[in-house]
């Protein structure tokens, strides 16, 4: 699984899912820093399987929808805390294979995640 973690995601969370063999990068280290983010969805397609992210306009705007190929998980945790953002990615993975979560928006807004087909 390859996913992209948004810039404002915390490092953190990329070295754990590496431990669990995804293949992660970070928006800073993979040069999309500061990219827009209808540019972000469209610069990644085919890159990336996955976008993880904190930023709300994903859930409102219809331009940032995933597409067959690329799924968003949107944590929207009400905290910054990194481990808490790790628990919550670990909770979605564990509840359901990463891969399913591809083609899909996934708002993940405490205990129970909503998942959105786009």
């Amino acid at each position: 699984m390859r996913i992209l973690l948004d810039e404002n995601v915390p490092y953190s969370l990329g070295q754990r899912l590496k431990s669990r063999g995804h293949e992660t990068d970070h928006a800073k280290d993979a040069a999309l820093l500061g990219v827009e983010n209808g540019e972000l969805v469209h610069a990644i397609q085919g890159r990336y399987d996955l976008l993880i992210t904190n930023d709300k306009d994903f859930a409102v705007q219809k331009n940032l929808r995933p597409t067959p190929h690329l799924g968003i998980i949107l944590l929207r945790l009400g905290t910054t805390k990194a481990d808490e953002e790790i628990a919550a990615v670990e909770q979605l993975f564990q509840t359901a294979s990463p891969e399913s979560y591809v083609g899909k928006l996934t708002i993940h807004e405490g205990p129970d995640p909503k998942l959105t087909k786009s």
